[in-house]
């Protein structure tokens, strides 16, 4: 598995630091909205878009292995 550090590198905007603080120190919702001053639906939207990055990412990896493996 690619770690999350290099992946927190490649997320966009405000997202690394949303990430790592949803994933690594598990905060919830609530504290989310205070430490960023945002709204319930802007945690929800982060969230969204950074499954929607790190989607991409993992595929990007899946491709760029498939190809390492079949040369």
């Amino acid at each position: 598995l690619v770690s999350l550090p290099h992946l927190k590198i490649k997320l966009s905007g405000k997202l690394p630091e949303i990430v790592w603080d949803m994933a690594v120190e598990r905060f919830t919702w609530e504290e989310l909205m205070m430490k960023y001053h945002i709204s319930h639906t802007m945690v929800a939207k982060y969230r969204k878009k950074a499954i929607k990055e790190l989607d991409a990412l993992y595929e990007e990896r899946d491709r760029q292995t498939e190809s390492f493996i079949l040369r």
